[in-house]
């Protein structure tokens, strides 16, 4: 299927809209726009994406385990800390660490 890459001359067969875009999220809204395309023709698949995409955007769950994670500058203050302390089971706070910084739950057996 041909579809409009924007400018005069082809119009794409859907409604179509302008938005700015995080460039940290670009090639995943770019990914989810190509895979509508392609199935445009089969409106039921592109029932099934929609709702699929939308339920994970709505799993609270999920989103929690986004906030909980650290960036960068904040995981490397948290490791010097870590480094620094002379009390406490290191092993523990590195599991901290790397839980806070991936999510779910993270145990080393060192």
């Amino acid at each position: 299927m041909q579809y409009a890459k924007g400018g005069r001359g082809r119009k794409a067969p859907y409604e179509t809209t302008h938005a700015r875009v995080p460039k940290e999220i670009k090639s995943l809204i770019d990914r989810i726009t190509t895979m509508y395309r392609e199935l445009y023709d089969q409106p039921e698949k592109i029932t099934t994406m929609v709702s699929s995409i939308t339920s994970i955007l709505e799993d609270k769950e999920d989103v929690n385990k986004f906030s909980q994670v650290l960036s960068k500058e904040e995981a490397i203050k948290e490791a010097e800390k870590i480094l620094r302390s002379k009390k406490g089971n290191k092993k523990q706070q590195f599991e901290k660490l790397l839980t806070s910084i991936y999510g779910g739950d993270i145990n080393l057996d060192i």
